[in-house]
């Protein structure tokens, strides 16, 4: 007898004969379930409604429509079998929204493809029933017939529109301006200092922001991803430098399971702290919890635990399983206790489901209010960050098969989409500085405070906040110069929300020397390269600075000579 999967229908009597199934089911995360049930878990946290699919078929399409998804579950991801439960509800409510389906019809199909394209101008219910029905086909159950998959597969289905958001730079869908970035940056860094957001909403927020990865990768990571280690020894470091790296899990990489791979990112100290940071306080918050629970484990044991946390965990599951695994404890089973704390560690059960991961970035980002280029709150999504971080990578002058490998493309041809965008791009960014005296696509970089003195400024007594330039006098910090950069007027300065630029500072002279680089940049490699327009957010910034200043002077003066004729 040959070898038959958990799932497979087996004929233990001969041809003609009863045949019986097997209700296990072992999907591709390794997670058994009996698929008799309404609700099928194919991953740790994520199920798939199957009686709402049941009620609506036939009985005489049912044993098909179920041995069919018991296969999909063994083969796809939860992602893939979804996408297939969509398509078959839609198919439903648009021709049967009163009655079952009884049967599958080419007929009922050419219509479909009709109304799909009125509504949406795509097909993409259609092309995702069309791969549920070959496989329907291909796995031998009844109710879809050879003629029915020859004419489907004959069909050139019309897919959504691949970077159409990217392609027009759509305000609304499409990447983000440089400026737009600064803003939500600016606006995700003053809302974490005031304590309106969370370390774990700032760091997820600027995990998606600074790499553009997908909400299943930073679902799917662990503290243990959150590496500092030391490279190879080199001259000057006998001991090899310091490394600080995140090594994010891969996704939608092709019969790959939960965390099979990983891809390193290298990071800057400075912005490596952000993610320590993150992994300390929740290793540090489940240590606490285990405490109050009453356990008091070896320091190895605990390490081990704490590696294998979810860098952005979901804490009601994680509390649940620690007061399961106490009970289990308080009940003598001290090793079993400690083996399912082990086992839901490593697994998914603590993760954040990716739609969870996904709502909640764009609720962060909407929630600080950052202004587009619409005159509108910004609009972010993880999908928009991501093209947003693409088309920065394509401005830099970096070929498609590099953008690739940063946003962790499989292939260079989805990458390329940005290339072949890029002089557009290049063209707008070119005019909006060339036409404009005074930068104005990067005017409002300055998010400060003018004051007329440094008596004027919050701080201003305190001489640790006063800021120079080249040894004079020239800003007060009102964050107290917290952020450590030290060391005259840091760039960074003139585009915090902290800086307090004086009247009489001399923020021409600092101007001249910053246009003076760009054009000695710009005669060296051309007016296109983005060595070149690197300053060019901070030259708009100090500009806006200056043009305050006149405007203030001038504001003074005229109350100066109306005083006069008082």
């Amino acid at each position: 007898m040959s070898t038959n999967s958990p799932n497979d229908v087996i004929d233990l009597r001969g041809k003609g004969a009863e045949r019986f199934v097997c209700f296990t089911v072992r999907t591709r995360d390794g997670i058994e379930f009996d698929s008799r049930a309404g609700l099928w878990p194919i991953t740790e946290n994520q199920s798939l409604d199957v009686d709402s699919l049941r009620a609506l078929m036939s009985p005489a399409l049912l044993p098909g429509l179920e041995a069919t998804l018991r296969d999909a579950c063994t083969k796809y991801s939860w992602s893939t079998v979804t996408q297939h439960r969509f398509a078959l509800k839609h198919f439903h409510k648009s021709f049967f929204p009163s009655a079952l389906v009884a049967s599958w019809e080419i007929t009922d199909f050419k219509r479909y493809r009709t109304a799909l394209l009125a509504e949406f101008g795509h097909e993409d219910y259609l092309r995702h029933l069309r791969s549920f029905l070959v496989l329907w086909h291909r796995g031998g159950h009844p109710g879809v017939t050879s003629s029915l998959v020859a004419d489907l597969q004959e069909m050139r289905l019309k897919g959504v529109e691949p970077g159409r958001a990217v392609r027009t730079m759509d305000p609304r869908e499409g990447p983000l301006t440089p400026e737009e970035s600064h803003h939500l940056l600016q606006g995700l860094s003053d809302a974490a200092e005031s304590g309106k957001l969370t370390l774990h909403d700032f760091s997820l927020a600027y995990l998606h922001l600074c790499t553009g990865r997908r909400p299943v990768q930073s679902a799917s990571m662990k503290c243990k991803d959150v590496i500092e280690t030391r490279g190879d020894p080199e001259p000057g470091h006998p001991d090899g430098s310091l490394l600080y790296i995140l090594a994010i899990p891969r996704a939608k990489q092709k019969g790959h399971t939960f965390r099979e791979t990983r891809r390193a990112i290298d990071l800057t100290p400075a912005n490596f702290q952000v993610f320590r940071a993150q992994r300390e306080d929740v290793q540090g918050t489940f240590a606490e919890l285990l405490k109050r629970s009453g356990w008091e484990l070896q320091p190895r044991d605990l390490q081990a635990l704490q590696s294998e946390l979810p860098l952005y965990p979901t804490w009601s599951a994680i509390a649940e399983s620690v007061k399961s695994a106490t009970e289990l404890r308080e009940s003598g089973e001290h090793g079993k206790a400690l083996e399912s704390l082990r086992l839901n560690a490593a697994g998914r059960a603590w993760h954040t489901p990716a739609p969870t991961q996904g709502a909640r970035i764009v609720t962060i980002c909407s929630s600080v209010g950052a202004i587009g280029r619409d005159g509108e709150v910004l609009s972010v999504s993880a999908a928009r960050l991501r093209h947003s971080k693409g088309t920065d990578l394509a401005r830099e002058g970096l070929p498609a098969h590099l953008i690739a490998w940063l946003l962790d493309h499989s292939t260079s041809r989805s990458a390329e989409l940005y290339v072949d965008n890029l002089p557009e791009h290049a063209a707008e960014i070119d005019r909006a500085i060339s036409k404009s005296p005074t930068l104005q696509r990067f005017a409002s970089a300055f998010r400060g405070d003018l004051v007329d003195s440094e008596a004027d400024a919050v701080g201003g007594n305190d001489p640790q906040s006063r800021l120079a330039y080249r040894g004079k006098g020239t800003a007060t910090c009102g964050h107290l110069k917290q952020c450590g950069l030290d060391g005259g007027i840091p760039h960074a300065c003139y585009t915090c929300s902290h800086f307090q630029p004086w009247l009489d500072g001399p923020h021409e002279e600092f101007l001249g020397e910053l246009l003076a680089e760009r054009e000695a940049l710009t005669a060296q490699l051309g007016t296109d390269s983005p060595v070149a327009k690197r300053r060019d957010k901070l030259i708009g910034a100090v500009q806006n600075v200056v043009q305050l200043c006149q405007a203030r002077r001038a504001e003074l003066e005229s109350a100066e000579v109306e005083g006069g004729r008082a």
